[in-house]
């Protein structure tokens, strides 16, 4: 859905830019010519050559910042940048946003629930030993980002390790031990007990009328 959104604001972005120019063009062009002339037929060519230009600013600023702060005080340059980089920087987030999908394919899914199994009778265990356990790099990394965006899985740093557990979203049936089962709610639970009565006084009626 946020990419969607961003897709279509970008979108609309881009194309304001481009009314923009094309009537900032013409007018230009106009007030040039004494009041006759059009926009170049290079016009799309430029513009076009200009979005491509700043996209790759955009992303090169992105590289070289990726988790730039607010500082209290910003210069005029970085004003100006903001507002230069806006709808390529808005653009760029239509597919960036699809890198927090979380899904675990037919390989990483029996790894998930090992892992899962031996958080259950381990109580926790060290991201160090995951490579023992899970041999393959890319697989143990997707499983673990899906578990852990997915809230499954908590990690946190003591003794200058990272360890991980059961995650605190985790549904109750993640936290028992493995091999058993919760037990079965009661069907009759919230049911009056005259309702009960009157139901086991009408079986019985049948039982005995069809004896």
């Amino acid at each position: 859905m946020a990419s969607g959104v961003a897709l279509i604001f970008s979108t609309i972005g881009w194309a304001v830019l481009y009314g923009a120019s094309y009537w900032a063009t013409l007018i230009l062009v106009s007030v040039r010519n004494n009041g006759d002339g059009g926009v170049p037929q290079v016009f799309n060519l430029v513009f076009f050559g200009s979005a491509t230009v700043l996209m790759l600013a955009a992303r090169i600023d992105q590289w070289f910042f990726p988790d730039e702060r607010m500082p209290d005080e910003r210069p005029p340059v970085e004003h100006f940048a903001d507002i230069l980089f806006f709808v390529p920087r808005f653009t760029m987030s239509c597919w960036q946003n699809l890198g927090a999908l979380a899904h675990l394919g037919r390989r990483e899914m029996p790894d998930a629930v090992r892992l899962m199994d031996h958080l259950k009778t381990e109580q926790r265990t060290s991201l160090q030993e995951l490579p023992a356990l899970f041999p393959d790099e890319r697989r143990r990394r997707r499983m673990l980002d899906a578990l852990l965006v997915t809230g499954l899985v908590d990690q946190r740093c003591e003794d200058s390790l990272i360890w991980l557990q059961i995650g605190a979203l985790a549904p109750d049936s993640f936290r028992i031990r493995p091999g058993t089962l919760p037990a079965p709610e009661d069907p009759l639970a919230g049911v009056p007990q005259v309702k009960i009565r009157r139901r086991v006084r009408l079986l019985r009626e049948r039982g005995e009328r069809e004896q």
